[in-house]
């Protein structure tokens, strides 16, 4: 059978078929503040990126499932927009209007929303939920649920039954003044319960979700045990109106977090981030770094972020005209492109240790020629065929790091690999126009081609980890041990 797409089960239907991208919160509620203009990604340790979209997973749900996941975006966007919970169904205004009680010392108020479609809003909420708990991107790990309870929502999803409601209840909150457009990712925390007092008496676990100037909390439940709903028929509306808290921007846990997230940033990455947050007219990517504005001589870890979103920007355009020969052409170009950064990463990472003195071993002649050069940087010298390249690198990382590593080139993933580069060949250099046309079957070794080489990187780093922990000293792993699992920011200190 031919295929368009790396092919697997679908997490929503169980159906198996062709993979497409689906983004886990729907896009429109996660769009920069100006057209084409980049969200600026941060996370504690990690160096801050450009990002020009928001979350998706290209290994989530088939076209069916996707068709299903957008019917309920749709249904539940609007819904959000018609009773003016998100920014951007407020038009051009800048603070949420009406009447509705605050309390003029927190500045804390409760609106009443009295004909909300329950069914429709829970359902929503329940299936960014699920998204968020079957992906495998790094911004939703904390996320975690058992496979029993991502089972029972999917099977709520499937069949619109907000059903019980008292599982994964939600608590909204709304930022009722804009600020500014932004991401974040979910966090398990513990809620505050407080008292009229401003007393803390005892924390709720949650999941935290933020999108549009919207905060949701779904509160977890204590036992991974499934309840049994003996309420006779979905409801449709809430009795009595949805009651939701509404804070000022300025004094939201929501707008403090992110200040602060900013301000660590600027403090360990001032030039990245001045760089990152330049809107100017000029060219945004200059062919040549300009050190003196901060730009790195390598900046390896944005070459491979930005590469990995062409690779993603590319599949969602194909989605749009699967039939096309410049969007596959595009396509293919776009996966083996990333493909040769990540070998450049290694190759990177090598000269480093290389660099440092950290390796006290010899390199064989072979090895100097798969390496190219070990300065910052450098022209290559002989090109190696890239399957060549592949083992060659991979080998001599196991070598320079002193690992047990080795390549898996013996399975059906690697055939499909040497397939896919030989097709890339002929787009690079056609002969006949035969060369440069991309068959369905062709974008499926491409698909599996980049997928081969990103878990083998994968595996070499997650290898060279454990080696580095192996080496330090029992104090130093059980304060590293410590640091990894210390306890999560409860937010105590602000609302939303």
């Amino acid at each position: 059978m031919k295929k368009t797409r790396a092919e697997g089960q679908c997490r929503l239907t169980g159906q198996t078929g062709p993979f497409v991208t689906s983004h886990i919160i729907p896009k429109s509620l996660t769009k920069p503040s100006a057209p084409g203009r980049p969200f600026i990604q941060t996370r504690k340790g990690g160096r801050p990126v450009r990002r020009f979209d928001s979350w998706y997973d290209p290994a989530l749900v088939i076209r069916e499932g996707e068709d299903i996941l957008a019917a309920i975006d749709g249904r539940g966007v609007e819904l959000l927009r018609q009773h003016r919970l998100v920014w951007s169904g407020w038009g051009e205004d800048e603070e949420l209007s009406g009447e509705f009680p605050v309390d003029e010392d927190s500045g804390v108020g409760v609106r009443f929303l009295p004909s909300v479609d329950l069914t429709t809003l829970r359902i929503f909420l329940l299936s960014i939920l699920w998204r968020a708990a079957e992906s495998s991107r790094e911004e939703f790990k904390e996320v975690a649920l058992p496979e029993t309870h991502r089972n029972r929502l999917r099977q709520m999803i499937l069949a619109g039954d907000p059903q019980p409601l008292d599982w994964y209840s939600t608590i909204l909150t709304q930022v009722r003044t804009r600020g500014p457009n932004h991401n974040h990712a979910p966090q398990a925390m513990n809620m505050p319960v407080r008292e009229e007092a401003e007393n803390e008496v005892r924390t709720l676990p949650s999941f935290r979700f933020y999108f549009d100037g919207l905060i949701v909390h779904f509160m977890r439940p204590t036992s991974e045990d499934i309840p049994i709903c003996t309420e006779p028929a979905p409801l449709t509306t809430v009795e009595g109106g949805l009651a939701v808290i509404t804070v000022r921007a300025e004094d939201s846990y929501q707008m403090r977090n992110l200040n602060q997230a900013i301000a660590e940033a600027e403090v360990e990455w001032p030039e990245e981030i001045e760089a990152l947050s330049s809107h100017g007219t000029e060219d945004p990517m200059p062919g040549y770094p300009d050190i003196a504005a901060g730009d790195g001589l390598v900046m390896m870890h944005d070459l491979i972020e930005e590469l990995r979103a062409d690779v993603h920007k590319a599949y969602e355009i194909l989605e749009s005209d699967r039939n096309s020969q410049f969007f596959r052409r595009s396509a293919a170009r776009a996966i083996f492109a990333y493909v040769e950064a990540l070998l450049e990463a290694i190759r990177t990472e090598i000269r480093s240790t290389l660099r440092l003195e950290m390796f006290k071993g010899e390199l064989t002649k072979r090895e100097e020629e798969t390496l190219g050069f070990r300065h910052i940087v450098g022209v290559p010298g002989k090109l190696l065929a890239l399957e060549v390249a592949v083992k060659r690198v991979f080998k001599l990382a196991a070598k320079v790091w002193l690992l047990d590593f080795q390549l898996n080139a013996g399975g059906e993933s690697y055939r499909d690999f040497i397939v896919a580069k030989m097709g890339r060949n002929k787009l690079t250099h056609p002969r006949t126009v035969y060369d440069i046309q991309v068959t369905d079957e062709d974008m499926h070794y491409y698909t599996v081609a980049g997928l081969w080489v990103q878990t083998e990187m994968q595996r070499l780093f997650k290898a060279r980890q454990e080696a580095i922990i192996a080496m330090m000293s029992p104090e130093a792993r059980e304060r590293l041990s410590e640091m990894l699992s210390g306890p999560l920011e409860s937010g105590g200190q602000g609302k939303g």
